[in-house]
């Protein structure tokens, strides 16, 4: 599969992060750094991300001999650029695609994410400027079809994809200058 999205170009972004599940239990928010060897390296983690929505990829990679996709999500967290996250397709990632595919815009909205573990499965819980999102993949079909990772590329291609270059209408604010109490102008 070919790399499909919307977004900013490779190499242009401010930070790096990823969503890692540590010990098949606990999901966390890495940011990652390259060390003195080019190596990427963990240099914090936190339990929760929120930013503008930029973009929606869907990436992949080969690891031992398989390939493996990832959810790529460009926020501007408010750091003065455009940071990347990363995340292996699984239950958290397939939540958010499906938590996405029930958006009509959101680009350019505020997402926010916040991990946590129940009945000791990772989960996410997302806002999207601070309403809960909610599911567009009835219930049933999510059951049918969790480990099917084609299925779920499919709804990102088909519910999520066509939308992504849908952007946030911001009406423009005319500014209007209040008349001075005073006006002592020369003019």
């Amino acid at each position: 599969m070919a790399d499909i999205g919307f977004g900013v170009e490779s190499g242009t972004f401010k930070g790096f992060y990823k969503m890692t599940i540590k010990n098949q239990t606990t999901p966390v928010f890495q940011k990652l750094e390259k060390n003195e060897d080019g190596k990427w390296v963990a240099q914090g983690e936190a339990s929760s991300i929120a930013g503008y929505l930029q973009g929606v990829k869907m990436e992949s990679y080969e690891y031992r001999n398989d390939k493996v996709n990832q959810l790529v999500l460009e926020l501007d967290l408010g750091d003065g650029g455009i940071s990347k996250l990363e995340m292996n397709l699984n239950g958290i990632s397939k939540g958010i695609i499906n938590n996405l595919s029930n958006e009509k815009v959101f680009i350019g909205k505020k997402l926010s994410l916040r991990l946590y573990v129940k009945n000791d499965k990772p989960n996410c819980f997302c806002t999207l400027d601070d309403e809960k999102m909610s599911w567009g993949v009835p219930v049933e079909q999510v059951k049918a079809n969790w480990k099917d990772d084609s299925f779920w590329v499919k709804v990102f291609e088909q519910k999520v994809l066509p939308k992504a270059d849908t952007i946030i209408d911001i009406p423009k604010q005319e500014t209007v200058l209040d008349a001075l109490e005073s006006d002592d102008l020369p003019f």
